[in-house]
């Protein structure tokens, strides 16, 4: 049996060698051989039989109603991701850590505690490589804003304080980058690491060869928070303020030792560090 939830309407169906397609507000039940609604003997092997308008197709109302968790196309951004949330046993997907991440992400992103904290029995490396690739993408969105002020005729070098020069690696032999651009090739590089088939082949499990090059990618990606923080505050505060990222970064990598400690130069720790003093004395 396959529940699919149609808008006004609960559909059960039950299906032998037959592929359902759902598109928008339409149900299609296709030939599992050609893909296509109007199978002909042209279309499918010799011998092939297609059964999708045979009576092995049984539609009837379902008593309960099951969620797609899919943002269709047309949905408003103020309506995506309008579902319950499910438990990581129910995720039934290779995706589902990555699910359970941003799923946490939403519900609350400055509850780190509840982000860093991983399903009882995940693999650690599967669980650093799947935080990593999500920190990657939300830095995007801080790239973004950055583009606005962050111009190679001002920027002209990716520097943090004034002993921080950086080098881009994205280069045969690397060299100094407009901040932007290192941001730039510093992101692309991370994406193309991480979505390499031949050290991240599976996002199911991972070679500790291939965990143990994570650090880099942290260290490089870090460099875009240092030069925001130093460089542009306003854009900084404003994106941290909504995301809690570098928060959420710095946490990562010191609790899975990611980076050396004198290497995280933008003073989130030793703001949690007066924070919590503050509601201390407050007691």
């Amino acid at each position: 049996m396959v529940v699919l939830q149609i808008p006004g309407q609960s559909y059960q169906f039950k299906y032998s060698n037959t592929m359902i397609l759902i598109h928008v507000n339409c149900v299609f039940i296709c030939c599992p051989l050609c893909l296509s609604s109007s199978c002909s003997s042209s279309t499918r092997p010799s011998g092939a039989r297609c059964q999708s308008n045979s009576k092995s197709v049984e539609m009837v109302m379902a008593e309960g109603t099951a969620v797609l968790r899919r943002n269709r196309p047309g949905t408003k951004a103020k309506d995506f991701y309008n579902w319950s949330d499910e438990s990581f046993e129910e995720m039934d997907s290779t995706l589902a850590v990555q699910q359970y991440i941003q799923q946490n992400i939403r519900s609350d992103c400055s509850n780190i505690e509840k982000i860093m904290e991983p399903p009882e029995g995940q693999d650690e490396g599967v669980w650093k490589y799947e935080h990593l690739r999500q920190f990657c993408l939300e830095l995007n969105g801080l790239a973004v804003k950055l583009q606005n002020e962050c111009h190679p005729d001002t920027c002209t070098q990716m520097t943090a304080t004034e002993q921080w020069i950086f080098l881009c690696a994205a280069h045969k032999t690397p060299k100094e980058c407009p901040a932007i651009d290192y941001t730039r090739h510093t992101l692309d590089g991370a994406a193309c690491l991480l979505n390499s088939n031949k050290y991240f082949p599976s996002r199911v499990s991972i070679k500790e060869s291939s965990v143990a090059k994570l650090g880099s990618v942290c260290r490089r990606i870090y460099r875009i928070f240092s030069h925001a923080y130093f460089h542009h505050r306003q854009i900084f505060d404003k994106y941290e303020n909504e995301t809690f990222l570098c928060h959420r970064f710095t946490r990562f990598v010191m609790k899975y030792n990611l980076m050396s400690k004198d290497n995280l130069i933008v003073p989130i720790l030793e703001e949690e560090v007066q924070s919590a003093t503050a509601g201390e004395s407050d007691a």
